[in-house]
């Protein structure tokens, strides 16, 4: 399921230890933000992956930091060219 977090748009998947056996065809990958393995349905859209809880509660504004430090280290290289 797509979600916009920050204004990025990412996939939200189920961790491997809240399911251990997922509903539907799914691989196993790392959640793009804390790295937990999460289960991936096949045919998701190329989007991040992130986990439930990185979406939602204290992830997400762990998400917002990551993306507003990206966001200054882009403006300061922008600032040196």
């Amino acid at each position: 399921m797509p979600y916009d977090i920050d204004f990025e748009v990412c996939v939200v998947c189920l961790r491997v230890a809240d399911m251990p056996i997922p509903r539907m065809p799914s691989v196993r990958r790392r959640c793009a933000h804390c790295h937990a393995q999460i289960w991936v349905a096949k045919g998701a859209p190329a989007a991040p992956k992130v986990c439930l809880k990185c979406a939602t509660g204290a992830g997400a504004s762990a998400i917002r930091r990551r993306k507003s430090e990206q966001h200054r280290l882009h403006e300061r290289r922008q600032h040196l060219h």
